[in-house]
């Protein structure tokens, strides 16, 4: 696979990944008023200045657009793989293509995350710097995480670290409305897994298993 800089030419592919990837995932976790947002805000328009920007790119897999991903400035403002290609590393790939061309000019990378993602991004070594609420109709809150990743600089170009995570959450790099209680727990799991990993599985490293691909 190869990540890319997106051209116009192309723009119609990328926008099939973003529709596609949010009219799947989304709904099995999110409110309707959710997934209308969000399809709303990644219209064509949208794609297009992203593309001039010079600042989005696709991963390209046989021939195939298979995800994307985008910045501004040191932010990470999106990354979204089609359904059919996530839990393969997807996802892994196109966030260490942003950090690394972040670190280029920045020491910091920066991305909102939904609190169940956050465990996710902790392993990669963001902290989180802050809350967000956004306010969408019928009194649906999008809640998410400000998190940012200090002295990038220094990021591997590859990284092979790996875990669980994602089984045991199954939430990607989406935002999330609720329950608080619920996403804490999945946090808590997570950093026990991290602290003890030959305790948690009995010997064995979770490691072994596929980070997380969108």
């Amino acid at each position: 696979m190869k990540y890319i800089r997106a051209t116009f030419e192309i723009a119609d592919d990328i926008q099939n990944v973003l529709h596609t990837a949010i009219e799947t995932i989304y709904p099995k976790y999110y409110p309707k008023e959710v997934v209308e947002f969000f399809c709303r805000h990644h219209s064509k328009e949208h794609v297009l200045n992203g593309i001039a920007s010079g600042n989005m790119g696709v991963l390209v897999y046989n021939d195939i657009i298979v995800g994307t991903g985008c910045f501004d400035d040191n932010h990470i403002t999106g990354v979204y793989v089609l359904p059919a290609y996530q839990n393969q590393g997807c996802g892994s790939y196109i966030m260490n293509c942003l950090e690394k061309e972040i670190s280029k000019t920045y020491d910091t990378v920066i991305l909102d995350a939904s609190l169940p993602a956050a465990c996710l991004y902790e392993h990669r070594g963001y902290k989180t710097v802050g809350h967000g609420i956004y306010e969408l109709e019928n009194d649906v809150k999008l809640v998410y995480e400000i998190m940012e990743l200090p002295g990038c600089r220094s990021i591997p170009q590859a990284r092979q670290d790996q875990t669980l995570m994602e089984f045991l959450c199954g939430i990607r790099f989406f935002f999330i409305v609720e329950p608080f209680a619920i996403v804490r727990q999945l946090c808590d799991i997570h950093r026990h897994i991290i602290r003890n990993p030959f305790e948690t599985f009995g010997g064995e490293s979770p490691f072994l298993f596929s980070f997380f691909g969108f």
